[in-house]
């Protein structure tokens, strides 16, 4: 029998939505291959119950063995940024409907989203994704993003990580014909032209580019999503093996939490500390952006983007510290509600996807 290695698993996303919660996106054509720098595979688990330890048994030990849920499946996909698969999900963790605007004519498209209203419940956006190593393969449905950030660290790519959960419901084998055998990266980068600036009393302070102070930076939003949300009436999963059947359930909903909208940066420490003032006396940030950009143009005079804005921020801590040898600042932030958008984070993708990018 043949074995594998961690890194010859092959995982996919959909790059369409399911149409209702645990549809499920069975076409293979409308899936993109996605790539992680941690090695992963996903098997579906199964919560069983028993009686052990249950008083009347005459001892301690189980006697039953009942499958009762299956367990919501989890990954983490950590990669440098691209313009494909990444600002899928990087809309889909924010939930609300994306608009697509051509840029330059017909050349780009911008797709922009807000927050999911509090007006439209609490199921964000869904869709499927799939997973096969060797002869095992698995496609999992109800995949909802619980957490997403941009990053960087000085001037190495941007970065971003996703943490996906489902609601346990899955195929095997996945049946997923004419899958794609490349990832779509749309363009590459190396971290130069990235972007990060805000807006306060004083005009528009940048942190990027010509006598850059900048050292690192991060931006992420928390949906906390509402595991194990169980409801009698809940669907089963048959699963049979030599002869022997489980119908363990599974969760028909996967509803978001009190969503977090936080950011950070590190800069080298100036002969002013102006970010401690406007800290001290709680002043109002407005559109702090985060641009990760490439050096391609999607178009001219517009680059394949992923843009995170927080349209209202404030300082929660400015704290000294170390990098490499420099004196710094670590100036954290968070998103405060803006009436305009509903919520406290916006999202915009540019790349040459021209309708149906979510």
């Amino acid at each position: 029998m043949p074995q594998y290695l961690s890194n010859d698993v092959a995982l996919y996303v959909s790059k369409t939505l399911e149409a209702s919660y645990n549809g499920d996106v069975s076409v293979g054509t409308n899936y993109a291959k996605i790539r992680s720098q941690q090695a992963g595979y996903l098997l579906p688990q199964i919560e069983f119950l028993n009686d052990a330890g249950v008083p009347g048994n005459g001892h301690e030990f189980a006697t039953t063995w009942c499958a009762n849920y299956l367990t919501h499946p989890a990954v983490t996909f950590t990669d440098d940024v691209n313009y494909g698969i990444a600002g899928r999900l990087a809309l889909r963790a924010l939930g609300g409907s994306v608009t697509t605007a051509a840029q330059g004519g017909t050349a780009a498209y911008k797709h922009s989203c807000a927050m999911l209203p509090i007006a439209s419940g609490r199921q964000y956006p869904s869709f499927a994704m799939a997973a096969e190593l060797g002869g095992a393969t698995h496609r999992f449905a109800g995949m909802v993003v619980d957490r997403f950030s941009l990053s960087q660290n000085r001037a190495d790519r941007p970065q971003y990580s996703v943490d996906v959960v489902g609601s346990g419901k899955f195929t095997t084998p996945h049946a997923l014909t004419s899958l794609p055998s490349t990832m779509d990266l749309a363009a590459c980068l190396n971290g130069s032209n990235v972007s990060v600036y805000w807006t306060d009393s004083s005009g528009t302070t940048t942190f990027s580019g010509a006598g850059c102070t900048l050292r690192s930076w991060s931006v992420e939003v928390a949906n906390n999503l509402r595991l194990n949300d169980r409801c009698p009436g809940d669907s089963t999963k048959t699963l049979t093996y030599n002869s022997t059947t489980t119908a363990p359930a599974f969760t028909g909903k996967l509803l978001r939490g009190s969503r977090t909208v936080t950011a950070q940066l590190v800069i080298l420490l100036d002969s002013t500390v102006v970010p401690w003032e406007r800290y001290v006396t709680g002043q109002e940030l407005t559109d702090v952006t985060f641009k990760a950009q490439s050096q391609t143009l999607a178009a001219t005079g517009y680059y394949y983007t992923i843009n995170y804005i927080i349209p209202k921020a404030r300082i929660t801590s400015v704290d000294p510290t170390d990098s490499d040898g420099d004196a710094a600042l670590t100036i954290n932030l968070t998103g405060m509600y803006d009436s305009v958008t509903g919520g406290a984070l916006k999202a915009e993708v540019i790349n040459l996807e021209t309708s149906a990018y979510v």
